[in-house]
């Protein structure tokens, strides 16, 4: 997934040098800052541990649990060689701290409008998404920084941005971010990329000068008329039709729908996206969709189809077994 610095778009509020002696742990304020393990980025919350943010996208999401409850009074702690030649001059490091956006739709060069190619949360560089810091030098430490937001931060997802280094080092952390309602924090943090001629960028969602606007989903209706067992390519299987009306006065991006298959107990068997036929519909059109499914579980009691977007309940249908 392509994430995006602007140049010169640090968003500090100013750059302090935190004089201590070697004889006592440093402070930022009143919270005392440990020393850093090894070179990284690196999040200090009310319970006065490091969290370690940056690592393989295989190690992020295998420990994302240890960062996704972050508490709002959370500082960043980045220790790197980097950051030896800004000590030296004590300028001002590259370090941002962004609100991670909801992708809702790619639009083309034409002006068209089309499902998101992924299901996503993005980085992006807009402004109205940044979080102003305050950077601190640690003198206590060789080559430390502690960036300080200047207000507590509200409960969401959240990406550093470490431009020292080459390729930047970047992490994502949540604020009790376990609690929260995903639909709205993706209403309220929501982008649609626009892409064309080798470049892409991200505009927020009422920015757009298109009416593509999230509260025309609230209109669509997602029905299945069928989902049959059949043989598809010589193999079992399992044929899903539906229709998607538009019970709105207005038009109506259609994203594309997240299927899910389900045993008896409501566990998730497996989970797919897919387009409908039409990714436009006036008010009171109908679109269908069709989605197959090879050599379906035996346990499989329900499919699920619903609007990718995201919803903290959706539409189940029984399958004829």
């Amino acid at each position: 997934m392509k994430r995006m610095l602007r140049a010169g778009g640090m968003l500090l509020a100013g750059l302090a040098l935190l004089a201590t002696g070697c004889s006592s742990v440093p402070k930022v304020g009143e919270r005392a800052i440990p020393r850093p393990p090894e070179p990284g980025l690196y999040a200090l919350s009310s319970d006065d541990q490091l969290r370690r943010l940056d690592g393989s996208p295989e190690w992020e999401v295998r420990n994302w649990a240890l960062r996704a409850d972050l508490a709002p009074d959370t500082l960043l702690v980045i220790e790197h060689p980097a950051l030896a030649r800004r000590h030296a001059a004590l300028s001002a490091p590259s370090i941002e701290l962004r609100r991670v956006a909801w992708m809702r739709s790619e639009i083309n060069a034409e002006g068209a409008v089309m499902p998101a190619a992924e299901w996503q949360w993005v980085d992006t560089d807009l402004p109205s998404l940044a979080e102003p810091m305050q950077v601190h030098w640690i003198s206590a430490y060789e080559n430390t920084v502690v960036a300080r937001p200047l207000r507590p931060l509200a409960q969401g997802l959240y990406a550093v941005h470490f431009a020292e280094t080459d390729p930047p080092l970047r992490a994502r952390f949540g604020v009790a971010w376990s609690g929260i309602d995903q639909q709205l924090y993706a209403g309220l943090n929501c982008v649609d990329r626009y892409v064309g001629e080798g470049a892409e960028t991200y505009r927020a969602c009422t920015d757009q000068a298109v009416d593509i606007s999230v509260l025309p989903l609230r209109k669509l209706r997602v029905q299945l008329t069928s989902a049959k067992r059949q043989p598809i390519g010589g193999e079992p299987g399992l044929v899903v039709h539906g229709t998607i009306a538009n019970t709105g006065s207005q038009s109506a991006h259609v994203p594309q729908l997240l299927a899910r298959m389900l045993d008896k107990d409501g566990r998730v068997l497996g989970q797919w996206l897919f387009p409908a036929e039409k990714q436009m519909l006036r008010p009171g059109e109908i679109t269908a969709f069709r989605t197959d499914i090879r050599r379906p579980a035996a346990t499989l009691a329900h499919i699920g189809v619903e609007l990718a977007v995201p919803e903290p309940r959706w539409r189940r249908a029984d399958t004829q077994r």
